[in-house]
């Protein structure tokens, strides 16, 4: 790493204190966190481009350089223009307007679209599933942040039962049963002629079931559109029992330090575990029971429902 490379371990503790003015310290008015946002997202800014140079999101070279890296993503640009307005609003001083809960809650889901962003270009450079270790441990993230990264993949690639998979169980759990099933409807003609056995599932279903159930699986012939209405009303039924696991960083903090890390020296390993770091540095950790070990029987992995023998 050159020292003109972005170190994200060198801005930790900036990294620490944006968060808490923009997030943990009470009584601090919206227009400061929104300023606070804002300054993360230049941070962002840094790590897309790999450089600690100075970033100012109004920049026209910095758009450019964005424009062309990104191929004029609009989850990427669109996010950048927002956070640029909301944070003039917020810190120039012939603004007149007051910064109200609205405009914080806006900022919020302007930041979350760059950390999108962030792994929507990882699954790009490396397929969404290639490595099955990551996919799980990309499940550690708040589904907010799945869900947005998962529909921007399947735009492009509408075939992967990985993603649709993962899709459709992070909108359950973003938006709930129904808005689910809508989107398994809205797309059924499609998903119907997937076959959910295939190239991707078949070495994993050898792996944790078996030739038995795994030859089952294939002559059943069932379908994406039929395998994710299992999973809908399987996972919402664990979700009515024991509620979600977790929707935040800080609730899903611990279980990242205790199982975020993938393990191996390849380079799609290393970015993918930087990304991770990155997305957690600085965010406090908040005590969660379900992230035990002991209550992980509670919550299905990606492939633990299989049809009935």
């Amino acid at each position: 790493m050159t020292e003109n490379n972005f170190d994200y371990n060198k801005k930790e503790p900036v990294i620490e204190n944006i968060l808490k003015t923009a997030f943990y310290i009470d009584e601090i008015p919206n227009d400061a966190r929104i300023a606070s946002i804002r300054r993360l997202a230049e941070i962002i800014v840094r790590k897309i481009l790999n450089e600690n140079g100075k970033v100012m999101l109004g920049n026209s070279k910095i758009k450019k350089r964005l424009k062309d890296i990104s191929s004029n993503n609009s989850l990427l640009m669109d996010s950048l223009e927002d956070i640029k307005d909301l944070g003039n609003q917020a810190s120039h001083t012939e603004e007149d307007k007051v910064m109200d809960y609205e405009h914080l809650q806006k900022a919020q889901t302007v930041l979350y679209n760059m950390y999108s962003y962030l792994l929507f270009a990882y699954f790009k450079k490396f397929r969404f599933g290639s490595n099955i270790e990551i996919m799980g441990k990309f499940s550690i993230l708040p589904p907010e942040i799945r869900m947005t990264v998962l529909e921007n993949l399947y735009k492009e690639s509408k075939e992967s039962v990985y993603i649709i998979d993962k899709l459709v169980l992070s909108i359950l759990k973003t938006k709930g049963k129904e808005e689910s099933i809508s989107w398994l409807e809205k797309n059924k003609e499609y998903l119907m002629k997937i076959p959910y056995m295939c190239d991707d599932t078949i070495p994993v279903y050898l792996h944790k079931f078996g030739e038995e159930i795994t030859q089952n699986m294939i002559d059943s012939n069932i379908s994406v559109y039929e395998m994710c209405s299992r999973k809908i009303e399987e996972v919402h039924m664990q979700i009515e029992n024991s509620g979600k696991r977790y929707t935040t960083f800080e609730d899903a903090k611990s279980l990242y330090i205790e199982r975020g890390f993938v393990s191996g020296a390849e380079e799609e390993v290393l970015e993918f575990n930087s990304i991770m770091e990155f997305l957690y540095i600085g965010r406090e950790k908040e005590e969660n029971e379900k992230n035990d070990v002991d209550n992980d029987s509670n919550y299905s992995s990606f492939f633990e429902i299989k049809l009935d023998e």
